[in-house]
């Protein structure tokens, strides 16, 4: 477990430290009295910005990078299906949900991997 959590430290630095200049993007914040586990890696892209999670996760499956939806808003469960909820009743889970996704990490995730996903993150965005 000590190795896993590590690998994933690791990997995580290393995306903050490339996205971190990127102004279409927010990054997961971590208090400084915590230790992040990073069992995934979020990121937002920013209001205004003109392209979806949508899009994006799109168009990373072209480039064989498996990328998830960002967590979706509870009421959307099938257990609230029949509770009378709308997207209007939370529209700031909404809207977080369309705006995030999640890009890989995990242990064994090679550099070059890790490379090609920020390199193709990057030009996505750089063409909006």
């Amino acid at each position: 477990l000590p190795e896993i959590l590590k690998q994933r430290r690791e990997q995580s630095e290393y995306y903050t430290e490339a996205f971190s200049e990127m102004e279409q993007l927010e990054l997961p914040y971590v208090p400084e009295y915590t230790e992040h586990a990073f069992s995934s890696y979020m990121l937002r892209i920013k209001k205004g910005i003109k392209i979806t999670s949508t899009d994006i996760i799109n168009k990373m499956s072209e480039k064989n990078i498996s990328c998830r939806f960002g967590i979706q808003p509870l009421h959307k469960e099938p257990y609230f299906a029949d509770r009378g909820f709308s997207d209007k009743d939370f529209p700031v889970s909404c809207d977080v949900a369309e705006r995030s996704f999640f890009i890989p990490i995990f242990p064994g995730l090679m550099k070059k991997d890790i490379d090609y996903i920020i390199s193709n993150i990057k030009e996505i965005l750089s063409k909006i």
